[in-house]
């Protein structure tokens, strides 16, 4: 998975570069309100909120707004470069750091299914690298032509790879990694169709946004960024409980008995049923409201020949 993921990153950092290779030898007398063939740094902070199994609102958990909590909400940092090969068009490449976390104790109407969550009392923390690249369509650019406008809105979409590392705590707020317990079975021979999860995978980013130009060289930005994955187990979380008794065969003393603690934290005292649901198997999601700035780069000139 990572060899091929890199691949495709790696082509979208290659058509970035031949873009901006191209726009090194063109010549410009003037600035203008015209982005084309420019390129920028961008600085973003923003804010993050995970969307999984853990924690929650009323009914079963989904993936995406329905069970937003502000509690859950945690720092965005990151710094991209663009291309503007032509004035609707962005080509972009960067690294964001966010956390994420979840916990079943933040769930407040705790009835039909939100009650057993509540009950099940799980909860995790994840910090988060990203490594992506993006292109972004300017409609009104488009449409109108308009290649000075000062207000910009647009929509993005990309590729990237994200890692994570859930964990869990425990002890006088000691943390400990989640995917090397196997709380749900992974990679235990009595659950083939469980295979031990990567803590880096591919997602895609989607984002929709609006630019305002401060002025030639500066503009500001603000976007929603959702990101779709291909994993239930940014929280750890996914699939249904299994026999406890599994962790002293396959983990050594030690991990045997932190899973036993983990896997299930019920409030109720009680040992949870063997295949009783412990997620929901839906893919984890999170979300991200982010502050751009953004320094483009004057035009080069063409040191070859005289101004005309």
């Amino acid at each position: 998975m990572f060899t091929k993921t890199s691949r495709l990153v790696l082509l979208f950092a290659t058509i970035l570069w031949a873009f901006q290779s191209k726009a090194q030898y063109t010549y410009y007398s003037e600035k203008t309100g015209d982005f084309s063939e420019r390129s920028g740094l961008n600085l973003t902070l923003g804010a993050t909120t995970f969307l999984g199994d853990l924690g929650g609102n009323q009914g079963t958990g989904k993936p995406f707004l329905k069970d937003f909590n502000s509690k859950t909400v945690r720092p965005l940092i990151g710094a991209s470069y663009s291309y503007f090969p032509v004035s609707w068009l962005s080509i972009s490449m960067g690294l964001n750091f966010t956390w994420v976390t979840g916990a079943d104790s933040l769930i407040k109407i705790k009835t039909g299914h939100a009650a057993g969550r509540f009950e099940r009392n799980l909860s995790f923390r994840s910090a988060i690298t990203e490594l992506s690249s993006s292109i972004e369509l300017y409609p009104l650019q488009i449409l109108t032509n308009n290649k000075e406008a000062k207000i910009r809105p647009f929509v993005g979409a990309g590729i990237g790879l994200f890692h994570f590392n859930p964990k869990a705590q425990l002890y006088e707020r000691q943390w400990f990694e989640l995917q090397p317990l196997h709380l749900e079975g992974q990679g235990f021979a009595e659950y083939p169709d469980r295979k031990n999860y990567k803590r880096t995978q591919l997602y895609i980013p989607l984002s929709l946004g609006l630019k305002y130009k401060i002025n030639e060289n500066y503009y500001f930005s603000i976007n929603t960024i959702f990101r779709k994955t291909f994993t239930d187990y940014i929280d750890d979380v996914s699939t249904t409980y299994i026999n406890p008794k599994l962790f002293d065969k396959y983990l050594s003393r030690y991990d045997a008995i932190l899973a036993k603690q983990l896997y299930y934290r019920g409030i109720n005292n009680q040992t949870p049923s063997v295949s009783s649901i412990r997620g929901s198997g839906s893919r984890d999601s999170y979300t991200s409201i982010a502050f751009t700035v953004t320094y483009l780069f004057d035009r080069s000139e063409d040191y070859y020949f005289h101004k005309p």
